[in-house]
């Protein structure tokens, strides 16, 4: 697959989360799968990682647009009263794409594929609860608060809070992956389904 088409790839999970908290039409659900892309990209630069196409940072450059693009279109009314609403995108969305960089180290060293995934969540999780609490105190786009308009969908929060929400976004959208991923190698009756793209 070419480097543009996975670049492409990787920018609509950046559609996907933007309209997701687009408070029209009820687009919240898209978020349940706005991060499936971005596994996409991040497991294929695991698997052709050997091909030296791939620097040691390509996960990182792959998602730190798709998170500035989020990062800008749902926060870009801060700019109209500060100035560090211009910059603040640009910190959430390293942020954001240090986790997935992060996740693709650990992945790569742990060489475990059963419960991979759980370094993304436990990643994820931690970076929201860090930057819930430390001085530079940003929580507006923590993955929990997708659903803020409509609260009738997370009545549960009471119980398990935001990060409860932030943790079945991030479950439903590794299952679909996971989905996908099985239902495309059913299709090609092997394990190598990147051979379609």
């Amino acid at each position: 697959m070419s480097k543009k088409k996975l670049f492409l790839i990787a920018l609509s999970s950046g559609v996907l989360l933007s309209l997701s908290w687009v408070n029209v039409m009820m687009f919240a659900p898209l978020i349940l799968v706005a991060l499936v892309p971005l596994l996409f990209v991040e497991d294929y630069i695991s698997e052709h990682n050997n091909d030296k196409n791939f620097s040691s940072y390509a996960t990182f450059s792959y998602t730190f647009l798709p998170f500035l693009l989020f990062s800008f279109t749902t926060t870009y009314w801060i700019a109209y009263a500060s100035a560090i609403g211009l910059v603040a995108p640009l910190f959430e969305a390293t942020f954001m794409a240090l986790v997935f960089q992060i996740y693709h180290y650990t992945k790569k060293a742990s060489k475990e594929n059963k419960g991979r995934y759980f370094f993304l969540l436990f990643y994820w999780l931690l970076f929201e609860f860090v930057q819930f609490r430390w001085d530079l105190n940003f929580p507006w786009l923590n993955l929990g608060n997708t659903f803020a308009s409509y609260p009738i969908l997370v009545q549960w929060y009471c119980v398990f809070g935001m990060e409860g929400g932030t943790l079945w976004i991030l479950l439903c959208n590794i299952m679909v992956y996971l989905a996908i991923k099985k239902y495309l190698c059913f299709l090609l009756h092997q394990n190598l389904y990147f051979k379609i793209v």
